[in-house]
């Protein structure tokens, strides 16, 4: 074997070994440029996890909303009910006035027919009129007039009247003179069907109470058995005035007293 050819052996043995070597770095080297996350095993997973979650989610939110607008409406317009019939109910108890009880008599603002008003002393120093232009309201009141000089005397009309049996009424009306001080007191009372008996004062005003100016009479009286009575408008004199004076008379009531 000549010399040569074992060191060209040993060439060929190092040449193989390089390029096996060199085959098996190429295959596993990796490409040039990519460099594979660390995390890269985990994106699958996360996608999925999220996902799953997004459907829970959901899921959850459908449920949840679903059950909400449900008891959310019942509770709501349970609610709107119950306050409706509260509010109205609240409405009504405070919105309702108790009525205003009505006045027995018939022509109480001398605005209707005046015969039902009747004069109890008539003699020539007097003169009644229950159609007078001096009114407190409306157009009409009631009068007497006293001439000049008229001595002292009393005068009276009344309007007859219907009560109920042991019943309270309130009595009242509004009087005024020509004059101040005119001389004379006014009462207010009930009286006999007849007009001849005071069953009693109800109320009075004193003749230095009495100005241009119209003022209230007003009391209460309790009835008992009888029911057929008068209402009594009395003037009683004690001074003699040298003029003459007119006494009005305006809006007399006679109603159940509220309770």
């Amino acid at each position: 074997m000549p010399p040569w050819s074992s060191a060209l052996l040993v060439i060929v043995i190092c040449v193989a070994f390089l390029y096996s070597e060199l085959r098996r770095r190429l295959e596993y080297r990796p490409l040039v440029g990519f460099e594979p996350r660390s995390d890269s095993v985990s994106v699958v997973p996360s996608s999925s996890a999220v996902a799953s979650s997004a459907v829970v989610v959901s899921s959850s939110a459908v449920a949840s909303s679903s059950a909400i607008p449900s008891s959310s409406t019942i509770s709501s317009s349970a609610v709107i009910s119950s306050s409706a019939v509260i509010s109205s109910s609240a409405v009504a108890s405070s919105s309702a006035p108790p009525p205003t009880p009505t006045s027995i008599l018939e022509n109480g603002g001398f605005e209707g027919d005046p015969s039902l008003w009747s004069p109890r002393i008539q003699i020539s120093q007097l003169t009644y009129n229950f159609q007078s232009t001096e009114a407190r309201r409306g157009s009409y009141g009631g009068s007497i007039t006293y001439r000049r000089n008229a001595l002292s005397s009393q005068s009276w009309f009344n309007h007859r009247i219907t009560v109920e049996p042991n019943t309270r009424y309130l009595m009242s009306g509004w009087v005024k003179a020509s004059m101040n001080n005119p001389g004379c007191a006014a009462y207010l009372y009930v009286g006999s069907a007849d007009s001849q008996t005071v069953i009693q004062i109800v109320t009075s005003k004193a003749s230095p109470t009495i100005t241009t100016q119209w003022s209230q009479l007003s009391g209460y009286w309790t009835s008992a058995e009888v029911t057929d009575l008068t209402f009594n408008v009395r003037l009683t004199c004690t001074l003699s005035v040298g003029v003459s004076r007119t006494y009005f008379f305006d809006d007399l009531e006679f109603t159940p007293a509220p309770e």
